[in-house]
């Protein structure tokens, strides 16, 4: 069990753990005209530059429309709340552009001490870049920090940050269970865990 406790400071994801934008990655993959279940931005970074503009033109159009559609993920509110009471530290780390994640963000009335996207950082989860610098520009060590996301990347990305990867599982069947050292389906039962 988890001592939170011992934990300043709480980097969320955004897709998926925060909101809901319904992003279709295999839809968006078959535009691009990628392998089904290659990762995204790792594939578009081997494109020539030319290719490499058209398919960020396709990825920030369908990021866009979901980030339009996003809604807040059920009792998220009501966790990053009990977070800031209880003093911990609140950031954001996506892979989603810094446009998206301010236009998905302004719908909310979420404080954050920190938010990185992927145009901050120029290596993206699961590299452990994005959290180091998070942890270092806001002074907290990696063992008192937590990642908390719903995909794989970013329970790889915590533990190659060596920091706890907690992994938001709404279904309850995620198949990334292994590589979480904790998993929970609801963020109200996460909350009463910090009581």
């Amino acid at each position: 069990m988890i001592d939170f406790s011992k934990l300043d400071l709480f980097i969320f994801d955004m897709d998926g753990t925060l909101v809901d934008s319904a992003l279709d990655f295999d839809a968006m993959r078959q535009e691009l005209g990628f392998p089904k279940d290659a990762p995204i931005l790792e594939h578009i970074e081997i494109l020539d530059l030319e290719e490499q503009e058209r398919a960020f033109e396709i990825v920030n159009r369908h990021e866009h429309e979901g980030a339009l559609r996003a809604v807040a993920m059920p009792g998220i509110e009501k966790l990053l709340e009990g977070l800031s009471e209880h003093g911990k530290q609140l950031a954001l780390l996506t892979r989603n552009s810094k446009v998206v994640t301010e236009t998905t963000l302004a719908k909310f009335n979420w404080k954050f001490d920190l938010v990185l996207t992927r145009d901050c950082i120029t290596l993206q989860k699961p590299h452990p870049q994005g959290l180091l610098k998070i942890c270092e520009e806001l002074n907290i060590e990696t063992k008192n920090a937590c990642y908390i996301g719903d995909f794989k990347f970013d329970l790889e990305a915590a533990t190659n940050a060596k920091m706890l990867g907690i992994l938001y599982d709404r279904s309850g069947n995620c198949e990334f269970k292994e590589l979480a050292d904790m998993v929970y389906q609801s963020h109200l039962d996460l909350l009463n865990m910090l009581k």
